[in-house]
C-alpha cells in the first residue's frame, strides 16, 4: 500500500513538473531578447549629429560678429563638446 502511495505521489510530481515545463516553454518568447524591436529611448553610446543639436540661445551669441569670430566660436564649441570628425 505504501508503494502505491509513493508511486501516485511520484506521478503527481512528474505531472506538475511537466506542466511547469510546458508553461515555461510557452513563456520563452516573452523572455527572448528583443533584437528586432525598436527602442524608443536615447542611445547614449551614439553621438547626435550636429544638425540635431539645438541652436544656441540668442542672448549667448552676439547679433553681429565677424567671420573670424565664427571660427573662434566653432573651435571653442568643438573643444568643449569633444566633437569627432
Amino acid at each position: 500500500n505504501k508503494i502505491k502511495h509513493f508511486e501516485s505521489q511520484e506521478q503527481r510530481s512528474f505531472s506538475q513538473e511537466s506542466k511547469l515545463e510546458s508553461y515555461f516553454i510557452k513563456l520563452q518568447p516573452v523572455f527572448a531578447p528583443h533584437t528586432n524591436q525598436h527602442y524608443a529611448g536615447a542611445k547614449f553610446s551614439d553621438q547626435p549629429s550636429p544638425s540635431m543639436l539645438p541652436k544656441p540661445i540668442s542672448l549667448w551669441v552676439p547679433v553681429s560678429f565677424k567671420p573670424s569670430d565664427k571660427e573662434i566660436m566653432t573651435f571653442q564649441h568643438t573643444t568643449f563638446l569633444i566633437v569627432q570628425d
